[in-house]
């Protein structure tokens, strides 16, 4: 599934149909394999709409029923959430995942994204892309396991040379600004309470705070942490 779904004419219905009949699904094989996939998808109320009647993620729901009424064994998606807002983008994402786990004809999805967190959270296992070089993270709940450090993303109110000063009295190793909030590493045995305790004893207002330690995140700030 390209970024860039291409236009289809006709009902999404008729669409599903001819899909799951050019692969060899015809009568009442047909038939089941589509109103399977479109109870599963959400699809029911969608059937007599065409291309321009669709909003983007029903247009993503389509493309995935399309792809799957014929029980295609790999998905590859190109970043499926890039045009979606977030809701629409969880309700895809939990979508995927129930799809991939399923009873009846599981399918592997390999996901390309850079909607970290959202992938994360249901993605068994991660890989990261740089240079043209992909690299095997390996399972994503094991990811930083071996980890030397934590790392923290917090936006506050503070310039970085107030909030440099503030943690001269905490135990930190490196703190580098992004433009949108500051990253901080601490050793390990630093936790994430510890640090917003330190910020409430300080009385700094704290508009984010993520741990990404354990993300695949802290590949883009290897040089900064």
């Amino acid at each position: 599934m390209p970024q860039e779904l291409p236009e289809w004419k006709g009902s999404l219905l008729d669409n599903l149909r001819f899909e799951a009949a050019i692969h060899g699904l015809k009568g009442d094989a047909n038939r089941k394999a589509v109103d399977y996939i479109v109870q599963r998808l959400g699809l029911a109320d969608y059937l007599d709409r065409s291309w321009k009647e669709l909003s983007g993620g029903y247009k993503l729901r389509f493309a995935l029923a399309k792809a799957l009424v014929w029980n295609a064994r790999l998905l590859i998606i190109d970043e499926p959430l890039a045009s979606l807002d977030i809701k629409t983008q969880l309700i895809v994402l939990n979508d995927l995942k129930n799809l991939a786990s399923r009873l009846l004809h599981p399918i592997s999805i390999l996901v390309s994204s850079q909607q970290i967190h959202e992938v994360e959270a249901v993605a068994k296992q991660m890989w990261f892309m740089r240079d043209g070089k992909l690299e095997n993270l390996g399972r994503t709940n094991d990811y930083g396991e071996a980890r030397a450090l934590n790392v923290y993303e917090v936006a506050c109110q503070l310039t970085f040379e107030d909030l440099f000063a503030r943690l001269k009295d905490f135990q930190y190793c490196e703190v580098w600004n992004n433009s949108m909030s500051y990253i901080i590493s601490t050793p390990r045995e630093v936790t994430g309470a510890e640090l917003l305790d330190f910020f409430i004893r300080q009385q700094i207002t704290i508009h984010y705070f993520r741990d990404i330690s354990c993300s695949v995140k802290t590949k883009f700030y290897e040089k900064h942490i």
